[in-house]
């Protein structure tokens, strides 16, 4: 399926999802005609996050340079839907770049270099958990992965920026915050060796308090129950 035509059928899919959920009868003020059309479209939305994971499950899509568009279109498209379904193969993918290793870290910001990065971004918290696991497994490994942990990192901190208002700059110190908190959550729950890697990671640049307004809000966290 090209590119294009994908995203016009997510982002019309999206568009009527909203009109309907937002509409008064989405609140039980109306009922019929609208709660039909709700259900299509959440049945639909089903189809759509199959297809797309089955899609996914092809090797050779993210191989085979001919299919990089239809690749990218897809990777975007699980974005506008948001599905968790998809986080597991995006998760695998997370490395996945379609541009040679010098100009990712040089010239595109990471969501062009790791497209899978942007979609598990704006899947938001159910794709926090696979994360965690990315970071904490891959540092571990003997020859470390580093893409896929600082990735793995930056897409949590920019996930719990979302739930920030303000400044961009605001949002970022809390994006950090959060993230740290999670990390030290699973600190505590984690076997010595574990968390030992674990710890390391708050040292990370992603992570790593750069500001006054940074360092006061890592600081409690340390005595997180």
């Amino acid at each position: 399926m090209p590119k294009m035509t994908i995203l016009v059928l997510i982002s019309a899919m999206a568009i009527a999802a909203a009109l309907v959920l937002s509409s008064p009868a989405a609140t039980g003020q109306k009922v019929g005609a609208i709660t039909v059309q709700k259900s299509a479209i959440e049945t639909t939305y089903k189809d759509l996050e199959t297809k797309l994971v089955n899609q996914f499950k092809n090797d050779s899509l993210w191989t085979d340079p001919k299919q990089r568009e239809t690749l990218l279109g897809l990777i975007q498209a699980a974005g506008v839907l948001r599905t968790p379904a998809a986080v597991p193969v995006l998760i695998d993918h997370l490395n996945y770049s379609p541009l040679e290793s010098l100009e990712r870290t040089r010239f595109y910001s990471i969501y062009e270099a790791f497209p899978a990065s942007e979609a598990l971004v704006k899947v938001g918290l159910p794709a926090v958990p696979a994360l965690l696991e990315v970071a904490k497994v891959d540092s571990a490994k003997a020859t470390r992965q580093e893409d896929r942990t600082a990735t793995a990192l930056v897409c949590i901190v920019r996930i719990y920026e979302q739930a920030g208002e303000g400044k961009a700059a605001d949002k970022h110190v809390l994006g950090k915050a959060m993230a740290r908190y999670q990390i030290e959550l699973e600190i505590k729950a984690s076997q010595p060796e574990v968390a030992a890697r674990l710890k390391e990671l708050l040292t990370w640049p992603a992570l790593k308090p750069s500001s006054a307004l940074d360092r006061e809000l890592a600081e409690p966290q340390g005595s997180a129950p």
